[in-house]
């Protein structure tokens, strides 16, 4: 599944956008989903979540 709601490219154009005006870079990962990963794929969004807070201690 895949996510046809908001295309991949509005969503790394919407992230590029607000790195360029936010004093704090954004993170992006990407999940090979549907809109709701969530529903779709919890382990693999439990593990991309996990990853990122773990990133920001370091």
């Amino acid at each position: 599944m895949k996510d046809d709601v908001t295309s991949a490219a509005s969503q790394r154009r919407f992230s590029h956008e607000i790195d360029a005006v936010s004093n704090a870079p954004t993170t992006v990962r990407e999940l090979v989903s549907s809109h709701s990963p969530f529903l779709a794929q919890p382990a693999a969004l439990a593990i991309a979540i996990a990853d990122s807070a773990g990133a920001s201690d370091t």
